[in-house]
């Protein structure tokens, strides 16, 4: 079966000099990680957590996501390329999900 891989991260990365990174900090991800078996309706992750403010997802085949508090994924939400990982910014506390359909 064909899988949603979501990976939850709270914080930017800092250089040795302390500067911001435009990467999450790849080191916190401590169980903060979902699996969703990806059909043909449209299936929601559960809610992300609070302090989550960016998302890694990554599809091993072409699908469609769609983000929000309540969201079904369709033929005209965003298409994510298999294989092809790609990171999010969502909004911490709002009790985000990520909504998944074969596409």
């Amino acid at each position: 079966m064909s899988k949603l891989y979501i990976n939850e991260f709270s914080n930017l990365a800092k250089d040795s000099t302390g500067a911001t990174l435009p990467v999450p900090l790849a080191v916190e991800t401590g169980g903060l990680n979902q699996v969703i078996t990806i059909g043909a309706t449209s299936l929601a992750s559960a809610r992300l957590n609070d302090n989550t403010t960016f998302v890694r997802v990554l599809s091993d085949v072409n699908c469609f996501v769609a983000y929000g508090t309540n969201p079904t994924a369709t033929n005209s939400s965003f298409r994510l390329i298999a294989s092809r990982p790609e990171i999010f910014g969502v909004q911490a506390g709002r009790g985000m999900k990520i909504a998944v359909i074969n596409g």
